[in-house]
């Protein structure tokens, strides 16, 4: 659930760098899903040792998944601002 909720986070972030042409975004984009992955094994590796396979994955989920929930909220916020009619004018009017 958590990576699901960061992929549409890091989607996000990537989508509003090429409509607002600020590839500081992307570059946000890309370091977010590094921190997120490193953050998943080094988690998992420090738990396992005490907890056991079951018992990390199901800490690990609980505590990847409440730092992603402000991700989570940006994502709703901005839900309303990549309307689809826009996206689908600009497309139609270019010449294939």
């Amino acid at each position: 659930v958590s990576a699901l909720i960061f992929h549409l986070f890091a989607t996000c972030l990537v989508f509003m760098a090429v409509r607002n042409k600020k590839p500081i975004l992307y570059i946000a984009a890309i370091a977010a899903h590094t921190a997120f992955n490193a953050g998943v094994v080094l988690l998992m590796n420090s738990l396992q040792k005490n907890l056991g396979p079951v018992g990390a994955g199901v800490i690990s989920e609980i505590v990847l998944f409440a730092a992603i929930v402000p991700g989570g909220v940006f994502v709703y916020a901005r839900r309303n601002r990549f309307d689809r009619p826009q996206a689908l004018m600009q497309s139609s009017t270019e010449k294939i």
